[in-house]
């Protein structure tokens, strides 16, 4: 078969006068293609043997036959060129199904492949045929018709990795439409991949690099610089990417250099196969035997004795040279930077400035706890004020002097909508959209890079590191769905077996036994299983939220869910609180380090709501070191006032607030309902169906004269639940009383408008999964650094398949993202529905133990459990945003990570600032180093003085100064809070400054530098110098010297 393809192309290369139409048809060939079903025929590699000796009836392995091909053409390419004939490139089909060691034997022999989509099953071969620029001709809608569909096609992979790919169409018989096959693979590809002209032009200029067309025709198309209409720029990050690449490598194999082969790889590949003649041995040697090589390769490719991961380490370990000894491992890591010209472009600076605009609306309305490391006012009671709500706002006054006029001023509804309508302008700009998208992306890129670099160190730095024991806190679940459906069946058949004499109803002065209730609806709870509750959410919940709160009807049963799920019915709620404590509280006893926060509903239905829920708290011993309160309020007002509960909104606003007030102001007039607010309640939330259409925001409508029966829309209710709790947050500090966050739910559905109102008024959000539709909103949300509580589970149910979610997209992106699981009764099956939500984001998603690890600090982070209890399971510092805060022993998080997060976030705004030609311009979420280094360095000079600790009031709190909002807050008092130990705790810091040694003033100096890279002092050393006179304090705060 050899002899009858080569031979006749032999004598018209010698002989070409006497062939004259082989010679002329050689003339107009390129290269030679070999095919073959990849499906059927093997790689095996039996005993070597020529071609004179292979039975006739037996086929060769493809690597004999591509090799025989290949040397024939070699060794006439080598000839023709010698008389200055045209040459042929060897061009076989491999890697479009079967085995991979077809592309093995392809990338040992040829100068480009057909289809070559299976590179991506081994990223050791992916990776070779990269650095050697090997050309892959792929053909997309023809895999799609047989093997691949179009959108697994991993073309898109293999080009942003640079490798040299080209489109091209296999078969326009069977595969396309149009008259222009190649166009049609081009305009596909276009909008399926989403390339840009740039991309195209590049993938264009690709093909015709890969083609065999001669040097002329090439110039003519491209050039002389083979530019053609690629920019300079693209063409410049592919040529420096992939020479840092080599440098690299061979900086990695320096020290093996005598152990090892040289490495070294070009550019491209020659034209001729082989560039080597000493590749091919001389007639008188005979032909090389391909077994060893093959062989070779398949092993580097899959590898069955050689540990990787430990080789690489060794590598790393050995390798560093620049590193010092004495730093520290984890904040030694590779860092990924931006660099060249800045854009000055006028339309990317007004962008820039509405961003800044949008981020001082959020300054301006959202309210922030003081932060721990301030002291706090001192317990106090004055029941010389009293509270009213007017048009919806708390008017707060003293008794004495009601003429002075209201003590807190807020932004009133008309301002609101005005700052609203301007947030809406700038997130809707088409440039800030653009700007927003392109910094998401690099985001993206820089994480993904960040990963490629340090993903062994960060797996290095915790040899201990244990998910299971990192603290996390289910920030978002509601307690009447807080247990599973099988917790909720035993406690159901435990009742009916041993209390079905239990008082449960009364009717008409007769009374119903549970035991009654069943008989009455036909239950027989031997035939009881988790389907027939119908508690559990399926696929016909999708979208229809109307039906998803109908599975809180236990077996359809109204009454059964407000005797079981209830705490305000006949019982007083026992059940409710027997089944939390014997099976949800219970569960999370048995694991250290799961923590929540439950929802419990106050509808604003009656002023004496908040008292029953107390009495229900306090009577059943509902208090859990594992559960913190959240208060939810349901946009029912429609329900409530249909129902005859109330005449207007106000009248849920005051029965809402006006409790909360009053028992601010005086506390012993109901000592049940303080202690529950002070010790086990962390904030409020919000909550409805989103996806109802909203009216028009009318804010000449007070809520006094909302009187009709429509639900007023959503931004209506963020705004008075907001001005309401806000107000009683700037009291209650004042009086140094515990305050509540605000985390409603937004953008779980409906208009994505409700996320800018969550970006004006909260502390965190539930849900956020519509940030996905605008990138403008979801980069402002990172560069607040939102809290963003995401439930998978429950969004897959109700309105966003699993794996469209944004979640990892929002973590990887950097913003303060958790997860959390909304609803277990509904939406999960084991007796662990947080772990399982984690497990189950694990693998779909790919999440490594580090991410698993950030996603629980993050949790902690956000909720509202006190300052004390995140000290224990974070670590004392854990307030600071740097490597600095991070103890590695508690939260299981690499310093690499944290430190990564950090100079991320604070690159990011320092090149919005650059844009703008200014510093210090944007309120930057995350502390800078400057700042963390002056609070550690007090605290250390405090704990070392002895002062550390203020005078404290009956309640036990700390004596401090008096706290400075952003709001205008006036003293209500008018008195002097600050004492003399104020005085010293105020002046602590400047004293200190003073004695600084000279060595700490130059390093305070080079913090900026610091800020943008802190590899070349290690972060602890820089700590250890900064506070040399301090050590046994800055050892009490966690800091190692």
């Amino acid at each position: 078969q050899l002899d009858h393809i080569f031979l006749p192309l032999w004598e018209a290369s010698v002989h070409p006068k006497a062939h004259v139409e082989i010679d002329m048809l050689l003339s107009n060939v390129s290269g030679f293609n070999v095919i073959s079903d990849e499906t059927t025929r093997g790689q095996d590699l039996p005993d070597w043997r020529p071609p004179t000796k292979w039975p006739w009836e037996d086929n060769p392995p493809d690597v004999f036959f591509n090799y025989y091909i290949w040397a024939n053409v070699h060794s006439l390419n080598e000839y023709r060129k010698s008389k200055g004939m045209n040459t042929f490139i060897y061009r076989p089909n491999a890697g479009e199904v079967g085995h991979v060691d077809h592309l093995v034997s392809a990338f040992l022999l040829a100068d480009s492949i057909n289809h070559g989509i299976r590179v991506q099953v081994s990223p050791v071969l992916q990776y070779l045929y990269c650095l050697a620029q090997i050309g892959l001709c792929i053909c997309p809608l023809a895999n799609n018709g047989l093997y691949v569909p179009y959108s697994e096609n991993p073309f898109m992979e293999f080009f942003k990795s640079g490798m040299r790919v080209s489109l091209c169409t296999d078969d326009p018989l069977h595969f396309h439409h149009t008259r222009e096959p190649i166009i049609e693979e081009y305009g596909t590809a276009a909008k399926i991949y989403r390339l840009t002209d740039v991309d195209l032009c590049e993938v264009a200029r690709n093909s015709i690099l890969i083609s065999n067309f001669n040097e002329a025709t090439k110039e003519k198309w491209l050039g002389k610089s083979r530019q053609g209409t690629v920019p300079t720029i693209r063409l410049s990050f592919r040529e420096q990417t992939w020479r840092v690449e080599r440098e690299m490598l061979a900086i990695k194999y320096q020290k093996y250099r005598k152990q090892l082969r040289k490495f070294s790889f070009t550019a491209g590949r020659s034209s001729s196969p082989m560039a080597s003649s000493n590749s091919v041995a001389s007639p008188r040697q005979g032909v090389v035997k391909p077994q060893l090589h093959l062989q070779h390769m398949q092993n580097m490719l899959m590898p069955t004795e050689f540990d990787v991961t430990n080789e690489l380490k060794q590598l790393a370990q050995e390798m560093d040279d620049s590193s010092d000894s004495d730093a520290e491992e984890e904040i030694n890591f590779q860092r990924v930077e931006v660099i060249g010209p800045q854009d000055d472009n006028p339309r990317l600076i007004a962008a820039v400035e509405k961003l800044k605009d949008a981020i001082d609306i959020r300054q301006k309305y959202v309210w922030e706890h003081p932060p721990p490391w301030q002291p706090q006012e001192a317990y106090s009671v004055n029941t010389e004020y009293e509270c009213e709500l007017i048009a919806g706002i708390p008017y707060v006054t003293k008794k004495s002097s009601p003429e002075a006029g209201k003590v807190y001023s807020l932004p009133d509804v008309v301002e609101f909508l005005a700052d609203y309508d301007a947030l809406h302008d700038a997130v809707e700009n088409v440039d800030v959209q653009a700007l927003a998208y392109n910094r998401l992306r690099l985001l993206d890129h820089k994480f993904a890079l960040h990963n490629a670099l340090n993903s062994l160190n960060e797996d290095a730095a915790d040899a201990s590191r244990d998910f299971y024991k990192s603290y996390k806190v289910d920030t978002h679940v509601h307690m009447a769905a807080g247990m599973t459906a099988k917790q909720l069946l035993e406690f159901l058949v435990e009742k009916a077996e041993h209390h079905r004499d239990d008082i449960v109803n009364c009717d008409n002065g007769k009374t119903i036994t549970f035991g009654d209730l069943l008989d009455r609806y036909n239950i027989d709870v031997r035939k009881l299983t988790v389907d027939s509750l119908n508690v559990q959410a399926d696929a016909s919940l999708f979208d229809r939220f109307d039906l998803f709160k109908d599975r809180y009807n236990l077996l359809g049963n109204k009454e059964l869910r407000t005797l079981v799920l209830r705490p305000d019915n006949y019982m007083g709620g026992r059940y409710f609180a027997e089944l939390i404590k014997t099976k949800t509280f219970h569960q999370f006893e048995e694991d250290e380090y799961t923590f929540a926060e439950n929802r419990v509903s106050v509808y604003g239905k009656k002023r004496d709501e908040w008292k029953k829920l107390a009495n229900w708290f306090h009577t059943h011993g509902m208090a859990s070191k594992h559960n913190k309160w959240l208060i939810q309020i349901p946009r029912a007002y429609t329900v409530l006032f249909n129902g005859g509960k109330v005449k207007s909104f106000k009248e849920v606003l005051t029965n809402m607030f006006l409790p909360l007030w009053e028992i601010s102001i005086d506390p012993n007039s109901n000592p049940i309902l303080d202690h529950f607010l002070t010790r086990h309640v962390s904030g409020f939330d919000c909550v409805d169906n989103e996806s109802t259409v909203d009216l028009p925001f009318r804010p000449e409508v007070t809520p006094d004269e909302w009187i009709g029966e429509d639900n007023p829309p959503f931004n209506y209710w963020m705004y008075y639940v907001w001005v309401n709790i806000t107000t009683l947050n700037m009291y209650r500090v004042q009086h140094g009383r515990t305050t509540f966050s605000f985390r409603p739910h937004v953008g779980e559905s409906g208009s994505i408008n409700h996320l800018l109102t969550g970006f004006m008024l909260s502390n965190a959000i539930n849900h956020g999964i519509n940030m996905r539709q605008n990138p403008a909103i979801e980069y402002i949300y990172y560069l607040a650094q939102i809290g963003v509580a995401v439930s998978p589970l429950s969004n897959t149910y109700l309105f966003l398949e699993y794996m469209s979610n944004p979640f990892p997209q929002f973590f990887r992106r950097g913003l303060n993202a958790s997860l959390s699981t909304d609803d277990p009764l509904q939406f999960h099956h084991t007796q662990e529905p947080l772990i399982e939500e984690y497990s189950i984001a694990s693998k779909q998603w790919k999440l490594s133990s580090t991410d698993m690890c950030e996603i629980a600090r993050n949790s902690v982070l956000q909720s509202g459990y006190d300052h004390s209890i995140k000290e224990q399971w974070l670590g004392k510092l854990y307030f600071l945003n740097s490597s600095m805060g991070n103890s590695l022993h508690l939260s299981h998080v690499p310093d690499i990570r944290v430190a990564y997060r950090f100079e991320v976030y604070h690159d990011e705004v320092q090149y919005l600032e650059k844009v703008k030609a200014t510093t210090n311009w944007f309120k930057r979420a995350m502390l800078t180093k400057d700042q963390e280094y002056e609070i550690v360095e007090t605290m250390a000079h405090k704990m070392a003085q002895g002062i550390g600790k203020n005078h404290t009031g009956k309640s036990g709190q700390r004596k401090p100064k008096a706290h400075t909002n952003k709001h205008n807050v006036q003293n209500p008092d008018g008195e002097d809070n600050h004492d003399d130990t104020t005085e010293k705790t105020n002046n602590l810091g400047v004293v200190a400054s003073r004695h600084r040694s000279s060595s700490t003033n130059k390093r305070r100096k080079e913090t900026k530098q610091l800020d943008k890279d802190e590899r070349k002092q290690p972060l602890n050393a820089v700590r250890a110098g900064e506070f040399a006179k301090n050590n046994q304090s800055l050892h009490d705060l966690g800091i190692k010297n």
